[in-house]
């Protein structure tokens, strides 16, 4: 288990800024790659879900995920993110889902990248990525940042039971403030 990642308040804020930066021109540069979800798909998943998040998401296949460039930046400061070994990353409204991921169960993962829309929706970039940097940076692991564990907590909860309806625009609402300055 890692530990917590101490950064001066100014390296923190600049590379909140270069991460925001990035999720905005990925998300400019896929979303017009991108494609709705498919019909049979929101349908399934609108019981979930606030029909605007399913009509505005968009996704895209893509071979591999990248590291955004400022990760070899921080890696001194003992960031060991590594988005390559990632099955899907969203960008605010769009996301990515790897090649190989949709052999899987790209149902589940789909959720999951659909649960940080939400997250997205409610917070606006800046905030999200700021809650996701102080989140990881509490605790130097990727599945302990509080976004991600909400994500994996629903996903799970409808892959155990995906008769049992819940609102995730409502768990999330719960969930939103839990960094918050």
């Amino acid at each position: 288990m890692a530990d917590a990642i101490a950064l001066p308040k100014d390296a923190v804020d600049y590379f909140v800024a270069l991460a925001c930066a990035w999720i905005r021109e990925q998300r400019a540069l896929h979303h017009l790659l991108a494609q709705p979800l498919p019909d049979a798909g929101k349908v399934t998943l609108a019981p979930f879900f606030p029909q605007a998040a399913l009509d505005r998401a968009r996704w895209r296949a893509v071979p591999a995920i990248e590291n955004p460039p400022f990760l070899a930046e921080a890696a001194p400061f003992g960031v060991t993110l590594d988005f390559s070994r990632m099955d899907g990353i969203t960008f605010d409204d769009t996301f990515l889902v790897r090649e190989a991921a949709l052999a899987g169960n790209a149902d589940a993962l789909v959720f999951h990248e659909l649960v940080h829309i939400v997250q997205y929706g409610l917070l606006g970039i800046d905030e999200f990525i700021s809650q996701y940097v102080a989140g990881y940076l509490s605790s130097g692991e990727y599945y302990t940042i509080p976004l991600e564990l909400v994500a994996y907590t629903l996903q799970m909860r409808w892959m155990i039971d995906p008769a049992a309806v819940f609102s995730v625009e409502g768990m999330v609402q719960r969930t939103v403030g839990l960094r918050r300055a």
